[in-house]
Order: C-alpha cells, then structure tokens, then sequence
C-alpha cells in the first residue's frame, strides 16, 4: 500500500486493518486509474483485474463507482490537509503560515499529480453534482476561513468580510494556476508556474494592504 497514514484512514472512517487495508489500496489504486484515463477508465471490473479480485468483491467495498470516487477525493483531500498541517506546524509567524498553506498547496499537486487529476475531475463534477458541489463548498470554506484568520494577523486592518473575500481570491488563483498547468499549458514548467503564482499572490496582498 502506498500509504499507511492514520490520518488518511481517519477522514475515511477506516481504522488500521487488513478489510480496511485492502479499501485503501482499491482507493490508491482508483486515482491512478483516473489520473490515467478519465472516470471511464474506474470500473469495478478493471479494477479487481488489478488486484486478481472479482468484480462482486470490489462491490462489497463500494457501493457504487460514484461512492469510490468520493472516497477517493476524500483520500486526497487528506492527503493535502496533512501536507497543509505538517508545513503550518513548522511556520512561526502569521505570514510564515499563509505561505505555508499556499506553498503546501502547490507542493501537493506537484509531489501528487494523480491526486490532481482527480481534484480537477471532481471540480468538473460540480458543475453538474449537487451533492459533490456541496462536499467542494466545505473544503473551500474551511480553507477560506483558515487563510482569513491569518490574513487578519498580518497588520493592515481589513473588515472580517474584506479578509473573507482576500482569502478567496487566494484560492481562486491557486486553483486557476492547478487547472492552467493542467490543462491549458502543460508545457510550463512547475518551478515557472510556482514562481508566478506566489508573485501574483504577493503583489495581491501588498494592493491590498495600499487600499486598507
């Protein structure tokens, strides 16, 4: 298995053991299955292939390829939120944080570009899901309201709705940039794309502090 991870495990619900061992792995497995060939390439079938199990088996792990590709983004999810953590734990000071936050972010996708392609799959999905629009709401509010918090730790005073808005248009950048490597220009190479989106960022954050 490719990680063993008790945070991962957690935001599945799972505890460390050989059922909840093998779910892992049919998850692991599912990214790079999609990160290969779209969602049309996840079925239960080619999935037990990859792990001598017959289909009926991989449904007794999922309900559903839907219920997969849920646990799947919940997986990367945690994965990210763990990378997130362990850089904010080492920053000191409040902008220290943010950038760690940021960088955590960019530094996942590159370490994880599997787990990315599923991100930009499951932000595809929203469009069309309401109930994958509503679990994509939470991740970003939660992030959003993490990265105000320090937002407002920074010295210029903004409002809480100022620092609110400040924290979205961060994300929104960060997610522009994922999708912009991704898809619209792949041939950028990632230290490029870094070294932009964290100028942009900061020249964001010093117009801001003009304007407050």
């Amino acid at each position: 298995m490719a990680t063993n991870s008790p945070s991962i495990a957690g935001a599945l619900g799972l505890k460390v053991r050989k059922h909840d061992e093998r779910r892992l792995e049919l998850i692991e497995e599912s990214i790079r299955l999609i990160a290969a060939g779209g969602i049309e390439d996840l079925t239960f079938d080619k999935l037990g292939k990859r792990f001598g199990m017959k289909r009926s088996l991989v449904a007794y792990y999922f309900k559903s390829r839907k219920e997969l590709f849920l646990d799947a983004v919940r997986y990367v999810t945690a994965t990210a939120q763990a990378m997130t953590e362990k850089r904010v734990a080492e920053a000191r000071s409040p902008e220290d944080k943010l950038f760690a936050i940021i960088q955590a972010a960019l530094d996942w996708y590159q370490e994880h570009p599997d787990q990315g392609a599923v991100f930009l799959l499951f932000y595809f999905n929203c469009s069309h899901d309401a109930s994958q629009r509503e679990i994509q709401t939470e991740i970003r509010e939660q992030g959003a309201q993490r990265m105000a918090v320090l937002l407002g730790m920074l010295g210029a005073k903004r409002s809480k709705k100022r620092l609110y808005a400040l924290a979205k248009t961060i994300q929104n950048l960060i997610t522009g940039f994922l999708i912009d490597l991704r898809v619209t220009n792949p041939s950028m190479s990632f230290n490029e794309a870094r070294s932009a989106i964290l100028s942009s960022i900061q020249t964001l954050l010093r117009e801001d502090d003009v304007k407050a």
